[in-house]
C-alpha cells in the first residue's frame, strides 16, 4: 500500500485545486486571530498532521476507483487508528485529537465517502466536545445531513461555485475558507446562518452544468447506497444523486435502479 518513494509532508502530498486551498487555510485561520493545526484524513495512513513525513500510498475511499478500500470502510479507519507512526505521541482519530483539548473548535472538510469512513470517530469525538457545536462537518449534501451526524454537517451545495470559485472538485475547502474568512464564532449553528445569507443570493446551478453519468455510473452509484440503506427506494435515492451535483434523468434511473435490485436479488 505504502510506495518506496521519498517521504515528504503530508500537506505537500497530495495535488489539485482542492488542497491548494486546503494548504492556505492555516493562513486565514491565523489571520483572523485563531491558533489551527491542520490535520489529513489519510486512507493509507489514518490521521497525520500535516507536517507528518510521508510517502506515497495507494489507498482511496472514494468509490469506482482502482485503488479504492474494500469492505468495511470505518473498520478499516479503525485499523488505521491502531497504527504507531514515528511520532507515536500524535492522535490517531479524531476522538483522541479532541480529548487533548475538548474546549477546541473542530471543521472537517471531506466527501460523503471520506465522513462515512470516519463516522464513528466522529461520533465520539463530538460526545467529548465540551460544546458540541464546536463540531462542523463540510461535505456534499446527502445521508450525512440526516443522519445522527447531521447536526454538525454544513452541506457543500453545487449552487455556491458560482459564488466561491474554483472548480467543483474544491468547493468544500473554498467554503471552508469563507467561513474562516468571516470566523467570528465557529459555531455550526452561527456558520449556517451566514451561509444560508449566502445560499440566498447565490445562482442556481443550470441543470447541463451538472455531472451527466454513464448508466454503469448510475449502477455503481446505486450499489454504493443501497449497501448503506437497503431499503432506500429509487426517489430517495436519485434526490441524494443530484444532491452530490450530478444529472440523471428520473425515468433512466428509476429503469436502472430495478435492473440492479432485480440482478443481486438473483
Amino acid at each position: 500500500m505504502h510506495g518506496h518513494s521519498k517521504a515528504i509532508p503530508a500537506a505537500e502530498l497530495y495535488a489539485g485545486d482542492h488542497w491548494s486551498v486546503v494548504r492556505r487555510l492555516p493562513d486565514v485561520a491565523r489571520s483572523r486571530g485563531l491558533r489551527p493545526t491542520l490535520w489529513v484524513i489519510s486512507a493509507g495512513y489514518g490521521l497525520v498532521p500535516a507536517s507528518a513525513l510521508l510517502r506515497s500510498y495507494s489507498a482511496t475511499f472514494a468509490p469506482r476507483h482502482p485503488d479504492s478500500v474494500e469492505g468495511d470502510r470505518r473498520e478499516w479507519w479503525t485499523e488505521l487508528a491502531r497504527l504507531k507512526l514515528s511520532d507515536q505521541s500524535a492522535p490517531r482519530s479524531i476522538v483522541d485529537l479532541v480529548c487533548r483539548d475538548p474546549s477546541a473548535s473542530v471543521i472537517v472538510v471531506a466527501s460523503a465517502h471520506y465522513v462515512e469512513a470516519i463516522e464513528d470517530d466522529l461520533k465520539y469525538a463530538a460526545s467529548r466536545l465540551l460544546k458540541r457545536e464546536r463540531l462542523t462537518i463540510i461535505t456534499t449534501p446527502g445521508r450525512m445531513s440526516r443522519g445522527p451526524l447531521g447536526s454538525h454537517v454544513v452541506a457543500a451545495h453545487a449552487q455556491w461555485q458560482a459564488t466561491l470559485g474554483g472548480a467543483r472538485t474544491s468547493i468544500h475547502a473554498r467554503l471552508a475558507e469563507r467561513i474562516l474568512q468571516a470566523a467570528d464564532d465557529l459555531n455550526v449553528n452561527s456558520i449556517r446562518a451566514r451561509l444560508q445569507q449566502m445560499m440566498e443570493r447565490s445562482p442556481a446551478v443550470p441543470h447541463d452544468e451538472r455531472q451527466r453519468m454513464t448508466d454503469d455510473d448510475v449502477r455503481a452509484f446505486i450499489r454504493q447506497a443501497l449497501t448503506h440503506d437497503l431499503g432506500a427506494g429509487h426517489t430517495k435515492l436519485l434526490r441524494a444523486l443530484r444532491d452530490t451535483g450530478r444529472a440523471c434523468e428520473q425515468s433512466r434511473f428509476r429503469r436502472i435502479f430495478f435492473e440492479v435490485r432485480r440482478h443481486d436479488d438473483k
